[in-house]
């Protein structure tokens, strides 16, 4: 072509490259937006990558050598000179280019999902799977419970390809070869669980909590159970990285829970069912607290939970159709996860102090069902059924046919059958969902309100006082029936 473009320059004939002992260079102008970005160049042979105008490479591997490629994470920011030479020295001659701005922290654990963290290019020292930073391209995320690459609908990817072929890739793209995979997620559902690995391809890695449990170095098409169970929960990490050298690529991990069952035959001790899931296949009595995952209570049967004992449940209460769960009075169901998702109905006792028919009971519903007043007493006077209203007094509520809210408290008289003179108890029961989470009860400054406990279990006083400080008073009153009235 022209020597410099010039009008009257003088053309000079093209000669054909030569086959071997050549250099190309590559030169553009390139406009970053401020970030990191990884870079991948490939040759057979030498090739070098610069930012500035071919000053300084910050990819340089200028020998003579087979097709290999080197992957390095730059920050860059604005207009750059970008240079790419390659030479070519004996036999097959091909050069390859590849960048992409990255995305995502690959120190963060997903939160109940999992982030694949790619990473390209990486070596393996004493049979340990580094994920070096300077090498990281991008991630995708799964949102199962175990892990399958080639689980297309939930961002898998095709084996023969990469995992930037995932369709929730954020990125550079990845090479089909020679990469790194890590999988890592933070809070599964509370259980014991047995781990199956299956089709790794090439060498895998799986850490809980830190701890490497099992490893192995060669591409395996099958499938391999690890010995016992692993107690994991919200809190739990699992980091399972994969190397991948050549050809196809992938790796599968099945969570599988194995729950606890209480049944004819079976009554494990509290401390054997600690950290696991249990199901209620049989009629049975707490004889002593127990601390579980999660509870379920198959159709037919009857959980029961009596006076003085408490069933603590990390996270779910399931009550199948025709099953029950009775909590007796001064018994407690208490659930640790705020977001816990209750099935079925449960069976509240609550019993009085003595009264008589005059006496009042200040009282507060377990259960979110929209349980009424006059269901729980319904011989009760029509007008002695009362909340507060802060800035009017007492409120009648007539006959008793609205359902208690959550965390409000109400007075209720005694049954008008209740003896006027001799004192004695009032057998209460609630049926319905049980609450949980945070409930939230708005109150007046400076002023007296009436709220009540919303839960199924007793609570700590001083635990309400703590979170709710700026709110309320350090003095509680408690109602009780400890002298007659007088005149």
């Amino acid at each position: 072509g022209a020597v410099d473009g010039k009008a009257g320059s003088r053309d000079i004939p093209c000669v054909t490259p030569p086959v071997d002992q050549f250099m190309v260079r590559y030169k553009t102008k390139m406009n970053f937006t401020p970030g990191h970005y990884n870079f991948t160049v490939g040759a057979d042979d030498g090739y070098r990558l610069s930012f500035d105008g071919g000053n300084t490479w910050e990819i340089d591997n200028w020998t003579t050598h087979s097709y290999v490629t080197t992957s390095k994470l730059i920050y860059l920011s604005g207009e750059k000179n970008v240079v790419l030479e390659y030479f070519e020295s004996y036999g097959d001659a091909r050069v390859s280019f590849s960048y992409g701005k990255v995305e995502g922290d690959p120190t963060v654990y997903g939160n109940n999902a999992w982030n694949v963290y790619v990473f390209s290019n990486n070596d393996n020292t004493e049979n340990q799977i580094l994920v070096p930073f300077e090498k990281y391209s991008g991630f995708y995320t799964q949102p199962t419970l175990g892990i399958d690459t080639r689980d297309i609908s939930n961002n898998g990817w095709n084996q023969e390809l990469s995992p930037s072929a995932s369709a929730g890739w954020k990125g550079a793209p990845v090479s089909t070869d020679n990469f790194t995979i890590s999988h890592k997620r933070q809070g599964f559902p509370c259980g014991k669980y047995q781990i199956i690995m299956s089709n790794w391809d090439d060498k895998a890695i799986l850490f809980i909590n830190g701890k490497q449990i099992w490893n192995e170095n060669n591409y395996n098409g099958g499938s391999v159970t690890l010995p016992g169970t692993y107690a994991l929960d919200k809190d739990s990490k699992i980091e399972l990285r994969l190397k991948e050298n050549s050809g196809d690529a992938g790796i599968k991990m099945q969570l599988i829970d194995i729950p606890t069952i209480f049944s004819a035959t079976s009554s494990p001790s509290a401390s054997q069912i600690k950290g696991s899931a249990v199901i209620i296949k049989n009629n049975f009595t707490l004889s002593e607290d127990l601390d579980v995952c999660s509870c379920t209570i198959a159709p037919g049967y009857t959980l029961t939970i009596p006076e003085n004992k408490t069933l603590v449940i990390d996270e779910n209460v399931t009550i199948e159709d025709t099953a029950s769960l009775v909590v007796e009075n001064n018994g407690s169901l208490v659930q640790k996860d705020d977001n816990a998702i209750n099935k079925g109905v449960i069976t509240l006792k609550r019993t009085t102090a003595p009264v008589k028919r005059y006496d009042f009971t200040y009282w507060s519903s377990p259960v979110a069902s929209g349980y009424t007043l006059n269901q729980l007493s319904p011989n009760t006077l029509a007008d002695k059924y009362y909340s507060y209203i802060p800035t009017r007094g007492w409120y009648i509520h007539q006959n008793g046919n609205t359902a208690m809210e959550a965390g409000k408290g109400y007075i209720v008289r005694a049954p008008q059958n209740h003896d006027l003179k001799l004192a004695t108890e009032y057998k209460a029961t609630f049926v319905g969902t049980p609450n949980n989470g945070i409930i939230t009860q708005n109150i007046s400054p400076n002023l007296y309100s009436l709220i009540g406990n919303p839960y199924p279990s007793a609570i700590s006083a001083d635990a309400l006082y703590a979170r709710n400080s700026n709110e309320i008073d350090g003095t509680f009153y408690f109602w009780t029936h400890n002298t007659p009235p007088s005149g």
